[in-house]
This record gives C-alpha cells, structure tokens and sequence, in this order.
C-alpha cells in the first residue's frame, strides 16, 4: 500500500466558476490503489470546515482568520490526501454555503459541488453549529432536498454514510441523544418528500444512506473536550472505509460525474429570482387592479339606488378612480423600478412597465365601484373618539379606567346618533335593524375597554388575525407617547429569553430539554414593568423555522415590518456564528421588508439594534464585528429601490444602526448578565424623549391591515416558480424541436401536394414522443411528492404539457386541413369515376346510380378519415365534419349536374320530335304533358339525391321502419323505375310518397326536395323555351313538310285542298310564336287565322304589324305578329309558284300513267281480266309529285318514312304503274312476278324491289321537276 507523503498539500480540484483541474487531478493520484477512500465535506460558510478537516486527518487546508471578519475562505473544492492515516484516504474540503458573497440566487454550485461530494465520497461530513438544527436555510434542508432529488434522477448512487458533525453542541442544556434524534428525523422527513423516478418508487434512506450524529463540544471554551472527541470522530470515519471493495473515485468517473452534474438544469434556476417575483408578482397585481376594474358593470347597476344613499357625484369620480389604481399598481411594483441596482434590474423594469401598459389597456374601458360603508366609519369615528377621551381623562384627571367609562360613554353614543340621523339616514328605506346593530357592536366594544394586566397578550396570531379586543384594553389607560421595543431573529436564538432578562417580563422560553422547535407563535405584546416611562415589548415569533420549512416566509416578513412600523427600537438578535451568511443571518428578510416599507408606511426614525449572542471571545475582535454588520446593513439599504419621494434617503435618515455582543449564555453567565444590565440601559435610553407614539390602537391595526394586504410578501413559493419556469422553458424547447423535427418537416411538406397515407398516425407518433419527453423532464413536479404547495406543482406542470399540446397542434393544423383536403378531392373523383362507369355499364340514369356511389365514396371518405386524418389530442371534429359536409355538397352538385344534362338531352330531344311530327296538331299539349312526367321524375330524383345527402334523418328514431319502407319499394318498383313509361313512374311516385309520408314531412328534407325539384323543373323549361327559339329561324322549312303533310291523300282516296292545308299551316306557325307551359294563349292562333291570307275571301295581314301580341308576356313571345306576316307572305308565294309547277307536272303524270297501264291491260290478253286504274294510284302520285316539288326529294323521303302506311301504298302505285303489281279487284293486289298477293298489313320492308322502284322513281320524278324535262317513260308495262 502507498504511503502519503509528509507534506501533501492541498490541490484545487474545481474552481469557484465549476472548472475541473483534470492535469492536477491526474498528479494527484497517480500511483495510487483501486481502491481510495474519499472523505468530504459540506456545510454553512466560516463553520469550521477546513479547521475541522485539520484536526481529524492533519491536512493543510486554509483556515479562516477571525481577526479579519468572517467571509468566504474556501473558494471551489479542495483535495488533499490525509498524512499518517491507514489506509490512504483522500480528503475533500468544499466551499460554505450561504455566503453573502454569492447572494439568495446563485446557489447553483453549492448544490453542484454537494451532489458530487455525494456522488464520489464514500464518506459526507455535514457540519452544523448546534444552534442550526432545526432550522430551515441554516440546517441545508431545501440543498439536502434538491440534492437528493437529483442524485436519484441523474446518477445510479452507492452506498454512502452522511455524518452529521454538531458543532459546540455539548453541555448547552440539549440532551445530545435528543439532538441526534432530532436530525435523523429531519433527514428521514426530507427523503421522504424527494420525489423518486419510476425506478426508485419504494427505495428507503437506509438502502442510499448510512446516518451518523457526532455532537461535538465547544471549540474555545471547551477545547480538552474537543480534541478528545475530534480523535473518537477519526477513529469512526476511518473504521466506515476499511473494507472498500469498489473505489468511487478515478480520472475518468469523476471528470465524468463533474460533467454530469454541470449539466442539470435543475440546479441553475432559469432566471434571477428577483426577475421572476417581478413577473409574478406585476402579473398578479395587474390582475388584482383589473378585477377591481372590471366590476365596474355591477356597480353600474346598484348606481341608481346608490344616488340616493348620500354617494353624491360617484359618476364624475370615475376618472380619478381609474387614475387612482393605477398609482396603486405603481406603488405596490416600487420594488421593481430600474434604480435599484443588479444586472437583472433593465429586465425587471422592462416586466414592471409591460405589465402596467397591459393593465391599462385592460382597464381603460372599465371603472372600479369604490363605496365605503357610512355606518362602519361612524362606528369606527365615535370608537376612536371614545378611546381619545378617555385616555384624556385618565392622564388630565387621574381617574381609573372605570371612573372615566360613564362619562365618555354617554358623550360617545349621543354622538353616534346624531350622527347616525344626519349622515346615515336614507329616505324611503328602511335601515333601522341594520344601524341597531352596527350600534350594539358599538356599546359591546366601548363595554370591553378595560385596562390591561402586564401579563404577555397574544397581538397577533401565527394565522395573522389582531387581537383587537385585547389590544384596546391592554392600551387603556396608558399615556399618548409609549415607548415601543420589539425583538426578530432566528427560531430558536434566545429572543425571549432576552427579553425576559433586559425587562423582567415574562415571555414564555424555549424547554431545551425536549428539542429544539417553535416556541412562540406570532406577535406577544407586554408592559415592562418597574420601568420609567412605561415601554412595551413586542416577541416576534423566530424565522427560519422548520415548521414553516423554505416557501411559507410571508409571516416572518409581515411581523417583522409590523415591528419597524409602531416601535421606536427593533432588536435584531443573531448568533455570531451567522455573520458573513445569507439565509442565517436574515438579509433577504431585511431586504425585502425595506422594499416594502418605504411605499407602504411614512416611517419615522427607528433604531435597530442588532445583538450578538455569544460573540465574545470567539477570534474576532467585537468592533471588526459591528463594522461587518454596518456595512452589510448599508449595503442592504443601497440595494433597495426607492420610491421617488424617497430617492436619495440615505439609511441614516430612517434607522440608527447599533450593534451589541454579547458574551455565552452558558460558558459565560457571569459576563452576559453584566453586559445584558448595559444594553437596557442603552435601549432605554433610546426611548426616553420620544416626541409622538407609534403605538395606538387605529395605527396599529391600521398598519397590520395596510401589511396584510401588501402582496409583495406572498411571493408564490420557490418550488412553484422554479417549476412554472422549468416547465415553460421544456415546453418551448420540446415545440420546437417539434417544429423542426425532420419526419415531420416531410409530413408537412408533402401533405401540400398530396396526401400522405397514415398521416395522423405518423403525426402522432412525432407528437407523442415530444410530450413523452415533456413527462419525462418534469417528473420532478409530479403530484407523487410531498408538500403544501404540490398540488399547484402538479397542475403548472399540467396545464404547460396542456399549453404544449395545443400550440404544437396549431403546428399540424394546416397539414391536418390539407390531408382532409386531398381526402375530399380523391372521393370527388372516385365518385364521379364510378358514377360515370355505372351510367356506362348499367344504361341507367345519374339518379338511379346516384344512391350506390354515394354509399361507396362516403364510407372510404370515412374510413380514410380514421386512417390517416385522426389526431389524438386533438378537437377538430367539427372541422372534419365541415369537410365531410363539403364534399357531400359537391357530390350533390356532381349529380344534379348529371341529371340536367340527362333533362336536357331528353327535353330537347321530346321537343324536337313533336314539333318536327306533322301528324302532331297541338304541339303544346304534347309538350306540357311530357314536361308534367319529367316533372314527377325529377321529384324521384330529388327525393333519391337528399335522402343520401339527409343521411342524419334517414337514420332517426323510425331508422327501421324506413329503410324497410325504401327496401320494399326498392324491390317492388325496379322494373317501374327504369320504365320509360311516365304513368308509371308517377304511379311509382304516389306510393313511395304515400309510403314514407313521415320522412317526407321533414322540414329540411322536404325544402331539400323542393329546392332540388324546382331547380330542375326550371331548366328543363328552359331548354323548352331554348328548343323553340332555336327552331324559330326556320319555322318556314317546318310550315313547308307541314304543308307538304297536309294535302296527303284521306282514307277515302281524295286530298284536301291548299286552303286547308294552309289553314293548318297557320295553326302551326300560332304554336311556334308564343311559349304556352303554362297559358295557351289562344288569342294568337285566332287573331292569325283572321289575318293572314289563305285565299281572295280571307285576311290581308294589316293588323300583324306590332311587335308582341296582345295579352302575352314578352319573355313568351318568340316570333313576333309581325315577323308571322313576314313568314306567311312568303311562304304561301313560294307553295302557290311551287303548287302550280306541280299541278302541270302531275296532269302529264296523270295521263303518261293512264296510257302504260292500259298497254299493261292489253299485254295481258285476256279482256275479261281487263281492270281500270284505281283512282286512289292517282292521288297518292300527284301527293307524292307536290311534295318533291314543294320540299324537295331527301326532305320528301324523311317525311314518308315518318308514315309507314304512306310509304307502303305510294310503293304500289308505282308498282302498279310499272307493271310491277297486277291489279285483281275488290281492292286485291298481286306482286306480278311471283303471283304472291300483296296484303294491307304488310310493311315496306318485305318487298325490297318495289322500295328500290319507289326510290328510283321519286329521284326521276324530282329530277324531271327541277330540269323541266316532261315525264318519262319508267317502267315497262308488266302482265299480271
């Protein structure tokens, strides 16, 4: 085993700034074993330590040097190998905790360099002044607890042993065996409230640590018991490292722990603690200010009343009220003006001022009620009177208490009701009960004035609430000028029994003997006695308290500025053990009841005197002391902001600062008592020509209220803040590593141009990983710990995760609307694929196909929905929904557009066919009644498309019962569906409405069937008034084959005359001219037949001169009277020069025709055989010679084969004239070359020759018309 060298000197291992001296290190335990033992420790700064480490293993760390004062010595953390000690055992010494040099806020490396200590030592040493157990700050609680917090989190510890080293702890009157007791219990209460990761739910202390308590005696007074006990101490750290199987310490693991423990935000608090009780507290006064505002609206309406209870003007004061909070909001954020001096204070001013622009705004619209009760002030006005006149009487009159009672009383209550008749006396209202009362608590308050026994009296509770009562009659009687002293200091530091010794009052004392706890619980108030002039003493309850633990001070600093308010001297009692630290020795107490008490009270000069408990004889000289103590105090007083009335205060304008040391209560009784006689002598003296009294029973109630409701000193407990920040800082940090995540960057990227399959699944899996390490990074503040305030722990916690999610999913938002974008494009197109495919394959029309689309494409709309379109989390339901609601209106527009394109083909198509069918007469009868059965099958397309689009009603209470109805009349009617017979459908129509008369009487699916009806039946109206319109232009082509119609042979083989035809002519062109779906219009086809001219007897067409026609609407008139008259002038020239060609063309016919057929006859040879030529041959020829000549021969054809019956007999005629068919009589007719003979019934179609013959000779004949060639010879006559 190596040995230690004789002189090993200490080796900086971290510096104060946290760098680790890697190359020390390595020259520091090079050669050495595996296996170290490693020795630390911690504790208050100037406690000893190094001197401490000296003594136990005689190392060479730097002591402190009391003669200069007591400030940091050791800066960073010192290694040193231990000389003379078996085995080699390595010793660190680390840098004191609570020093003033760093302040309240930075504190980060104390818990840093413990957590190592922790870490790599096998052994912790934690020093402590006896005088700090059971205290909070001074005892390393909240390090212990924010140590032990981290070491589970972060590192996987090993067993070490924390031995606990009492300094000056023997012989003071504590049993040590109750001391030990007492800090083991502690240490168990702190791991308890550790909060422990998934891993380390049940681990106990005892499975981390081993507790050891060493009470060690006093280092001055009892030195020969020191040494003793430092060399027992040895012996026992030594005996805990002998049997080290692992080494905790080497190169590589403590550079690594070190760096490990650098990184944990935990222990560097986001920002100065100053900055966030700025932002806290500006916030939570801005909000205070604007709920006061914003009732404004209540109290504008009690107003009316309030104008007739003596509020007079309150209207007018609305300005100044508003003016008046936001001085208020000024005053109560003093603290953080930029004057104050610290680098955070730019931040702190800018948060002050952010937040009072906000407020202002807020408020600029609102007004604050502010409506004082007259019957409280009267009341609290003659009680105040009543105590002024008494106290004057006992002092003017030397007359007791009792003696002076009768005469105030009755001179206090007429003055209450006369007041009460003139100031609180409201017309028409009845207030009588309410001012009895307020007046019996009046003479119950004026009854209990008594005077008060010396005995202590409870002021003020721990919970805050003044004694009032008892205050009144602890005052009554005194003088108007009352000497005041008051005590503050640390739980547990002698305060009372101080006070006990310099007044000989009778506070009660802490009982050593059961431990070290609370004793006094608020504000006691007592009178000295057997000292001139009278002087109250006030015992504040100590600081610093376990019992309260690191977050609940507000008390503390209330009292204590209760104390600085109404006493002309405030002690400030503290072990000298305590200078030189932070927390220990109250300078954030002191700083902050200073903030606060330049803008909350108009102090008058107080002396503080600051008493040193056992502070002689300890090293440092007691002047060097005081002047330590001053200079802190000054220092404090500089940092504070000032109010500008207050500027340039210096602290010699408010305090007169004293500093006393006292010598040991227990080492040196002897000594204190002398020195305890001098200082009352001194703090009497203080008091003996004070000018006014602080003390009255208005000013200090006053002054408690005016403290209570300061809000400056309920600062929200670290632990929140700390976690309100840390949880805010993760979220941010989490967003946007959310927001620049890469998976999702192409998530977002893609989902613009197109749809990303699993898009919500792979959103989600992004997003819950970030929030999975949101939960991970915040298991510190789960509501599994222990303490007050951890329910709002866990809900800050709770409500940043909630802040997190909704801000990322303002992230995926677009995304999220572009995926349900695409979804709806690809179901539109799906649904206008497959519809288009069904009218293909299946001839049906869009309405029929419409219901089977529609299911199919909703459903994948749905299920693509769910696929790749939910986000967890998230609440876009009425988004996806409002999609959905889309793209069901654009599959119903899809599909009405196809069922108006099916209307208009099949309007167009009816229209035309009529109009163009010459054997139609009323063309408009035909046409209103097809538009009726269009009509009923747009109603069944309608009824079709708004059942799927109504899905919502189908599926109602009667769900059932309709889809059978539907079903049944699905299976039922197909066939009378797909019909094209429209009696049919109507029939089909009158069921299904009948059947289903419940749905039908739904409001929006009814006016859905209505909207939809109306639309198509106004476009296949439209498309009718179209048709006609455009056929309008050749109206006199339709007048000619109508013509040509006209004059065809009548069943009695005669042909009408050309006045006839012509007077059919006109009734065509009267239903061309005017637009009749919904009136006949008759008026037309009359004034027509009486104007145009037909022959020498009819009309001459002078009246058809206007432009619309008498009783008809413009927008139905398509040819006006007089472009009628235009078109019939015009055509009956061209039919009569056309009839008259026709005429001398068909008597040559007429002859040529005569002559072959008796050639024909001849031929036959038989003259018994012989026949005469039907006269019905002739008139179907000359019909069929004025319609070539009148309409030409392709037009002539087309309307032939319009006639079936025409054609087949106009065939025979020419047959019969070419020999082709023999003529037998008795109307009998024989096809010549195969003797078959021809029947009625027959259709053109089976006799092929005789329609080649029919076509040949209409082309010669119109060939022969339009040549003026005479008639041919076109066939060779044919025997029968």
């Amino acid at each position: 085993m190596i040995m230690a060298p004789e002189n090993s000197q200490p080796t900086e291992l971290i510096n104060g700034n946290g760098d680790f001296n890697e190359l020390g290190f390595k020259d520091f335990i090079r050669g050495a074993a595996a296996s170290i033992p490693v020795i630390a420790i911690i504790g208050p700064q100037s406690s000893g330590k190094s001197t401490l480490l000296n003594h136990l293993f005689r190392t060479n760390f730097r002591e402190m040097n009391a003669i200069y004062g007591r400030s940091k010595t050791t800066n960073g953390i010192w290694i040193a190998k231990a000389p003379h000690i078996e085995p080699l055992t390595v010793v660190l010494d680390l840098g004191g905790t609570d020093g003033k040099e760093k302040g309240e806020d930075d504190t980060a490396f104390e818990k840093q360099s413990a957590l190592f200590a922790i870490a790599i030592a096998h052994t912790v040493i934690i020093n402590m002044w006896c005088s700090d157990v059971g205290r909070e700050h001074a005892a390393n609680r909240p390090l212990l607890k924010i140590v032990f917090e981290a070491l589970l989190s972060l590192l996987a510890p090993q067993k070490t042993t924390l031995h606990f080293v009492v300094r000056d702890g023997n012989n003071i009157g504590i049993p040590s065996e109750l001391l030990k007791c007492n800090l083991k219990e502690d240490i168990e209460k702190i791991w308890e409230a550790v909060p422990k990761p998934p891993g380390n739910e049940g681990t106990l202390l005892t499975e981390i640590f081993n507790v050891e308590v060493t009470v060690l005696s006093h280092y001055i007074y009892m030195r020969h018991e020191f040494d003793e006990e430092v060399v027992q101490l040895q012996k026992q750290l030594i005996s805990h490292n002998l049997d080290l199987s692992t080494s905790k310490i080497s190169l590589s693991s403590a550079k690594k722990t070190w760096d490990i423990i650098k990184e944990i935000k935990g222990f560097k608090a986001p920002r100065n603690y100053r900055l966030m009780v700025a932002t806290m507290r500006c916030e939570e006064i801005a909000m205070d200010k604007l709920r006061l505002f914003q009732s404004d609206q209540e109290w504008l309406e009690i107003e009316k009343s309030a104008k007739t209870k003596l509020v007079i003007d309150f209207g007018a004061k609305t300005k100044s009220i508003l003016a008046k909070y936001l001085s208020e909001y000024d005053k109560e954020t003093m603290n953080f003006e930029s004057s104050t001096i610290g680098g955070y204070d730019q931040q702190v001013h800018k948060v002050r001022s952010s937040k009072r622009q906000d407020l202002t705004v807020k408020a600029l619209k609102m007004v604050y009620p502010a409506y004082m009760n007259t019957l409280g002030h009267l009341r609290s006005e003659t009680l105040q009177s009543f105590t002024t006149q008494l106290k004057a009487r006992i002092q003017n009159f030397s007359l007791s208490a009792f003696e002076s009672y009768r005469t105030c009383y009755d001179s206090c209550v007429l003055q209450f009701d006369l007041q009460c008749s003139e100031y609180a006396t409201i017309e028409e209202a009845n207030w009588k009960e309410e001012a009895s009362t307020v007046r019996e608590q009046l003479l119950h308050e004026i009854r209990n004035c008594t005077l008060n026994q010396l005995r202590p009296m409870e002021l003020i509770n721990g919970d805050g609430d003044f004694n009032e009562s008892g205050f009144e009659d602890f005052i009554r009687g005194a003088a108007a000028s009352i000497p005041v002293i008051a005590i503050v200091g640390p739980q547990s530091s002698g305060k009372s029994t101080l006070l006990n010794h310099l007044f000989g009052t009778n506070f009660r004392e802490m009982n050593a003997g059961t431990g070290r706890s609370k004793t006094t619980n608020g504000i006691w108030i007592a009178k000295a006695p057997d000292i001139e002039p009278l002087t109250v003493v006030l015992d504040l309850e100590g600081t610093d308290g376990k019992e309260k633990g690191e977050d609940d001070t507000a008390f503390e600093k209330q009292s204590a500025l209760f104390a600085i308010a109404i006493a002309h001297t405030v002690i400030i009692n503290m072990w000298f053990c305590e200078i030189g630290r932070e927390q220990a020795a109250n300078r954030p107490l002191l700083k902050t009841v200073f903030e606060a008490m330049l803008p909350l009270l108009s102090p008058q000069k107080t002396n503080l005197h600051f008493v040193v408990r056992d502070g002689n004889n300890t090293g440092t000289p007691s002047e060097l002391l005081k002047c330590n103590l001053k200079d802190d105090i000054e220092k404090i007083w500089e940092a504070v902001p000032k109010p500008p009335d207050n500027e340039g205060t210096l602290l010699t304008d408010i305090f007169n600062v004293e500093v006393t040391v006292l010598s040991h209560y227990n080492y040196m009784r002897r000594e204190f008592d002398e020195e305890v006689v001098q200082l009352q002598k001194q703090l009497i003296s203080h008091n003996l020509d004070p000018s006014t009294s602080k003390l009255s029973l208005s000013s200090a109630k006053k002054y408690w209220d005016d403290i209570e409701k300061y809000k400056g000193f309920k600062v929200p407990p670290y632990r929140l803040m700390f976690a309100t920040t840390r949880c805010d800082e993760i979220a941010v940090e989490k967003l946007n590593l959310f927001q620049a995540n890469q998976a999702w960057l192409e998530l977002e990227e893609n989902a613009k141009t197109q749809l990303v399959k699993y898009f919500g699944a792979q959103t989600n899996s992004i997003l819950t990983t970030y929030l999975s390490d949101y939960d991970k990074e915040t298991i510190n503040f789960e509501s599994g710990t222990k303490g007050g305030y951890d329910q709002q722990v866990h809900k800050v916690r709770s409500n940043k995760r909630q802040d997190l999610t909704v801000k990322a999913l303002k992230v995926v938002y677009p995304a999220y609307m572009n995926t349900l974008g695409h979804l709806r494009s690809v179901t539109l197109r799906s649904f206008t694929t497959q519809l288009e495919t069904r009218r293909k394959e299946f001839s049906l029309p869009a309405f029929q196909s419409f219901q089977t689309c529609y299911d199919s494409c909703v459903m994948q709309f749905d299920q693509h929905c769910s696929e790749s379109a939910t986000i967890e989390h998230a609440q876009w339901g009425d988004d996806a929904s409002s999609v959905r609601k889309q793209l069901l209106r654009e599959i119903k527009e899809h599909a009405l557009n196809q069922l108006r394109e099916e209307l208009s083909i099949s309007v167009t198509t009816k229209v035309l066919n009529v109009v163009k069918d010459c054997s139609v007469m009323d063309i408009w009868s035909c046409i209103r009644s097809y538009m009726e059965s269009e009509n009923e099958t747009a109603k069944l397309a309608a009824a079709g498309i708004s059942a799927a689009e109504n899905e919502q009603i189908v599926k109602s209470e009667n769900e059932a019962a309709k889809l059978a109805v539907v079903s049944k009349f699905a299976a039922e009617n197909e066939q009378n569906v797909r019909s094209e017979n429209e009696t049919a459908k109507l029939a089909v129509v009158s069921k299904f409405a009948a059947e289903n008369e419940q749905i039908v009487k739904s409001e929006n699916f009814a006016t859905e069937n209505e909207q939809i009806v109306t639309d198509l039946e106004k476009h296949a109206r439209d498309r009718v008034v179209s048709c006609f319109k455009d056929e309008a232009p050749y109206v006199d082509k339709l007048l000619s084959q109508r013509y040509v119609h006209a004059l065809a042979p009548r069943d009695d083989n005669t042909m009408p005359t050309k006045e006839e035809a012509y007077r059919q002519c006109i009734d065509i062109l009267s239903e061309m001219a005017v637009i009749r779906l919904d009136d006949t219009y008759d008026v037309v086809q009359r004034v027509l037949r009486s104007e145009l001219p037909i022959d020498a007897n009819s009309g001459d067409g002078i009246s058809l001169s206007s432009r619309t026609w008498e009783n008809v609407p413009p927008q139905m008139t398509v040819i006006t009277p007089l472009r009628c008259k235009e078109i019939w002038t015009k055509f009956k020239q061209e039919m009569d020069d056309r009839y008259s060609i026709a005429e001398k063309f068909e008597e040559e016919d007429r002859f040529s025709i005569a002559e072959k057929f008796e050639e024909s006859q001849q031929l036959s040879g038989t003259v018994t055989r012989k026949r005469s030529l039907p006269k019905w041959v002739i008139s179907v020829r000359k019909w069929a010679i004025y319609g070539l000549s009148i309409v030409g021969v392709a037009p002539f054809k087309i309307l032939l084969y319009r006639f079936p019956k025409l054609v087949y007999k106009l065939a025979k005629a020419i047959g019969i004239a070419r020999g082709m068919v023999a003529v037998l009589g008795n109307g009998r007719y024989m096809y010549s070359a195969t003797e078959e003979e021809l029947k009625e019934d027959d259709i053109p179609s089976r006799h092929p020759r005789l329609m080649e013959a029919l076509q040949e000779h209409l082309n010669t004949t119109y060939k022969c018309l339009t040549t003026g060639q005479g008639i041919l010879s076109l066939t060779a006559p044919v025997a029968a």
